[in-house]
């Protein structure tokens, strides 16, 4: 019953273009889902915590045993007195008491309640590892449709089932404050507009438009870094870092793998790298308005943040045609 449930892997079984929505969650588990190596890893935990916990309570009832019937026999009150007793020895030899067994009983004041207290961790140890192996919730894998407008929740739980690939920790937490930071900057940037500007005029059209393109380039890098990482084999990576160490670098050479994996890696990292420019030319854009007074339509396109996050949104959807 241990092994059901166990670091199911999710697979995703529909191709972006035909999910409903823009994406497809998969979290049903079947037994071909289930790796090897999971499964012999919970059973030798199960073994090994099972083992232990037995011999604790078999030498545990042994020594009360013994001891129990030494008292009777010896007709002495208490197993110090027992202990410190020339009798001990004679009942060692009569019951054929081994020498782990005597080592516990001449120091029973002591392993009495270590004993009793490692079986009572032991066994809380195999409920509650078998407990989260059973019934966590296993992280699911969102792949996204680029065409599809997600609200922003579903980022962010797409970003927290990522955070379980190690190789991408620090990518994934970086992209998780630069949703929340673009998040603030495009209330700050629309509040401004609504300031400037009447919604109708071609400013506000050309502004609002602005806005809505950076927004698409910002969220479909998010995407992207989402469905990358997605399809990432990190068991499979942390097997080449445990062989070759974390200068994986160093060794493209000696498995034609390494490269295809620094390769998703690098992907990811460049389209940080993009979101962090464009929250850059975000808050350019905010520190310039701020300066200003009044705006115009000429004023408007004369900023120079203005022409830089339109000269990126042109180079960006240039780079990915």
């Amino acid at each position: 019953m241990f092994l059901c449930g166990y670091n199911a892997k999710i697979s995703i079984v529909k191709p972006a273009n035909d999910i409903k929505g823009g994406f497809y969650m998969s979290n049903k588990v079947s037994k071909s889902n289930i790796s090897k190596k999971s499964l012999y890893k919970l059973v030798t935990f199960n073994v090994v915590m099972l083992v232990v916990g037995s011999y604790i309570g078999y030498m545990m009832a042994r020594a009360k045993n013994f001891l129990s019937v030494s008292l009777k026999l010896s007709h002495i009150d208490t197993v110090t007195e027992l202990i410190k007793s020339d009798k001990l020895e004679y009942y060692y030899e009569k019951y054929n008491i081994s020498s782990s067994l005597q080592f516990i009983i001449k120091h029973w004041d002591i392993f009495n309640p270590l004993l009793l207290t490692s079986l009572i961790m032991i066994i809380i140890v195999f409920v509650y590892g078998n407990y989260i192996n059973l019934f966590q919730k296993n992280p699911v894998t969102i792949f996204f449709d680029k065409n599809k407008e997600m609200d922003m929740d579903t980022y962010y739980n797409a970003l927290d089932a990522c955070s379980v690939k190690k190789a991408f920790a620090i990518p994934v937490n970086m992209t998780t404050e630069q949703l929340k930071r673009f998040s603030n900057k495009e209330i700050a940037l629309s509040s401004m507009l609504n300031n400037y500007f009447t919604e109708g005029e071609m400013t506000y059209d050309k502004f609002h438009s602005i806005i809505d393109e950076t927004k698409d380039l910002f969220l479909d890098n998010v995407k992207r870094i989402i469905n990358r990482i997605n399809i990432f084999d990190d068991e499979e990576y942390n097997a080449l870092v445990r062989n070759f160490g974390q200068d994986l670098r160093g060794h493209i050479d000696e498995d034609s793998k390494i490269k295809i994996y620094l390769e998703h890696i690098d992907y990811v990292d460049d389209l940080v790298k993009q979101n962090k420019e464009i929250l850059t030319k975000f808050d350019t854009l905010l520190l310039e308005l701020s300066k200003l007074d009044a705006i115009d339509s000429e004023t408007f396109e004369q900023l120079q943040a203005i022409e830089d996050i339109n000269n990126l949104i042109s180079s960006t959807k240039y780079y990915k045609n």
